[in-house]
């Protein structure tokens, strides 16, 4: 229509020259999420098809990715995946849980829980507490750039430690499923772990999907809406059209089309397995086998 309304059905009636138009649904408030149904009449024969993004991963812009740690940070990373890792210098995804929990997980309490389990028991048995507190104490210099705790502070009550960012989302954890994902991501030889190299390489690809989420994630309530995602996905330097997206949102968003981090970390973590899988067979076909090899480790 000639006036820009808030109306249910919008209808109008135009003469044009020949030529090609492009038409632009849009909402009346500006960054609304919602369905609508486009037809058009024509009295000569016309086409019409959608307009919509190239498949394809490139890189993020440099200003959108954060500082590389420092050799304090990097050293201290080394230290942490030792003390995880253990002797075979690998991680497994269980233990990439763990290292990953401790440096993205907020604590939303300050005081300890009287009523809570004692924090002995919420570490993992099979660690000694001094491993773990110099595990910990190791990954929140990497996340804040100084030490957050000294090496002598206990948990609180609910097994972890407090961190010191405050400007962070609420997040429960790392899934096994999303550390599964993230390792099927950067294992190369498919030996189901992860190297020290590897495991660099992730922690500064990880530091780039947080600051990503966090600049999208307005209210600071882990999550993102369906709507926000496409340009989050852009912004990490995934290019996908409306028929992949549409898939993503139904795999990784709720019925109320929110994902929360975890399921954005999978979500990244598969499409660029994806990406690098088609790159790796540009100019040839995938056998069945391979097909089939390539989608069970996704």
């Amino acid at each position: 229509s000639n006036a820009f309304i808030n109306s249910r059905e919008v209808s109008g009636r135009f003469r044009l020259t020949p030529g090609t138009y492009v038409i632009v649904p849009s909402t009346f408030q500006k960054n609304e999420q919602a369905d609508f149904v486009l037809r058009i009449f024509s009295e000569k024969i016309s086409t019409s098809e959608q307009m919509d993004d190239d498949i394809g991963m490139e890189e993020p812009a440099p200003s959108a990715v954060p500082v590389p740690l420092n050799e304090a940070q990097v050293n201290a990373l080394r230290q942490a995946f030792i003390k995880v890792g253990g002797s075979d210098g690998q991680i497994t995804a269980d233990e990439l849980v763990d290292i990953l929990n401790v440096a993205f997980t907020k604590e939303l309490a300050n005081k300890p829980d009287e009523s809570a389990p004692k924090p002995q028991q919420q570490l993992p048995a099979q660690r000694p507490e001094k491993k773990a507190s110099a595990k910990r104490s190791s990954i929140f210099l990497l996340c804040c750039g100084a030490p957050s705790l000294e090496p002598s502070q206990e948990p609180t009550a609910s097994g972890h430690y407090e961190s010191a960012a405050t400007d962070d989302f609420a997040f429960e954890g790392f899934s096994l499923e999303s550390c599964r994902s993230l390792i099927a991501m950067m294992d190369v030889d498919r030996s189901g772990t992860l190297d020290f190299d590897e495991f660099k390489t992730l922690w500064e690809i990880l530091r780039h999907w947080k600051a990503t989420f966090k600049k999208f994630d307005v209210d600071k309530n882990g999550t993102m809406s369906s709507f926000e995602l496409r340009n989050a996905l852009k912004s990490v330097g995934y290019h996908i059209n409306n028929a992949t997206f549409g898939s993503l949102v139904l795999r990784f968003a709720n019925r109320e089309k929110i994902l929360h981090f975890d399921d954005y970390i999978i979500c990244c973590a598969r499409l660029r397995t994806a990406f690098e899988c088609i790159k790796a067979k540009e100019n040839n076909a995938y056998t069945p086998d391979e097909l089939l090899n390539m989608l069970i480790y996704l």
